[in-house]
């Protein structure tokens, strides 16, 4: 009798462990395997799958798009000065259609070297408010330049 009942705790130990490694994953999410503690280099799909037990640790990461908002994020100034090798012109107006595109451009390096696996879909910046202060002083420095080159076309007549 003790030996069937060894054998019966064996098998029931057995079917424990084996249930164990019965999983999960999602849908909107995909797993990892670490084996012994090291990365495997493929992804489980959503569905049920089996892992052993001790061996083998299961990491599931979310699939989503996140969208992020930034607001008020001050730029550029010192003392109502604009510092930039543009023009206000430049900037708000001839250059800012690539902004988008250069910015995406600069963060999916930079996301392939320090985050692999993270995707940038898209990037919208919408244009900025310019501070009363350096919007005047941009307005006083052209109506200066067109006083001198009416000055100047004037002395040349």
């Amino acid at each position: 009798m003790s030996i069937i009942a060894g054998a019966c705790m064996l098998i029931l130990a057995y079917a424990s462990v084996m249930l164990l490694g019965f999983y999960q994953i999602k849908e909107g999410q995909v797993g990892l395997i670490k084996e012994f503690g090291v990365l495997k280099n493929e992804l489980i799909e959503p569905g049920f799958h089996f892992r052993v037990p001790g061996m083998q640790e299961v990491i599931r990461m979310d699939l989503m798009i996140q969208t992020d908002k930034v607001e008020r994020v001050p730029c550029g100034t010192a003392n109502g000065l604009l510092i930039t090798k543009h023009t206000l012109q430049e900037i708000y107006i001839d250059l800012f259609d690539r902004l988008d595109e250069e910015l995406m451009k600069a963060l999916s390096q930079d996301l392939k070297k320090w985050a692999p696996g993270i995707e940038i879909l898209s990037v919208r910046v919408t244009k900025p408010t310019i501070p009363k202060k350096i919007l005047q002083n941009v307005e006083q420095m052209e109506k200066v330049k067109v006083e001198f080159l009416i000055a100047v076309e004037n002395k040349g007549q």
